[in-house]
């Protein structure tokens, strides 16, 4: 297998390709409008600030089968967020990086003590990781910084259903 190959389909910048069907997003948008209004309630802004938004469905990913989907990031998006519409337990995690993924390469040997004593299982803690993936479930929303990169990892067996996802932008304006 060439490892540059992957049996992902995704129509980024492709939605009017006449080769896949198009996908109706439409009841879909309420839901998204509602949940970034809800993240933006919670995210510390200065009392004055102005936390309207938009947002743009980018993606969305089908893998059945050997896939994977290289380290990129959102760069030009304030948030990045992934609805996993369908998910089993056994479909691969996104894998994300930590912006200091170098300096914390080498964590675990300079600061070995303080390393060994986190509870690796905890999210809070995943600021000391090079690298790592939180547990998903089908209907989970991942929101996180456009600019922090993120994988799919190659899938370690072939699924018996799709994994499926769709990928939302959005930016304070």
């Amino acid at each position: 297998m060439n490892p540059a190959s992957s049996y992902l389909h995704h129509p980024l910048n492709d939605f009017d390709n006449k080769e896949f069907t198009k996908v109706d997003f439409s009841t879909l948008m309420p839901l998204y409008n509602s949940f970034f209004k809800t993240c933006l309630e919670d995210t510390p802004f200065q009392a004055s600030a102005d936390k309207r938004f938009e947002f743009e469905i980018v993606n969305y990913t089908v893998c059945d089968k050997e896939h994977f989907m290289r380290k990129h990031n959102h760069i030009t998006s304030d948030f990045s967020c992934i609805h996993y519409i369908n998910f089993e337990p056994y479909h691969s995690h996104t894998l994300f990086y930590n912006p200091g993924e170098y300096l914390l390469l080498h964590m675990k040997d300079i600061r070995k003590k303080f390393y060994n004593n986190l509870d690796h299982t905890k999210v809070s803690n995943s600021g000391y990781h090079q690298m790592f993936q939180l547990e998903t479930k089908e209907d989970d929303i991942m929101l996180f910084p456009g600019y922090l990169h993120h994988e799919i990892p190659l899938a370690k067996q072939i699924y018996k259903k799709p994994r499926i996802t769709i990928v939302i932008n959005m930016n304070v304006i």
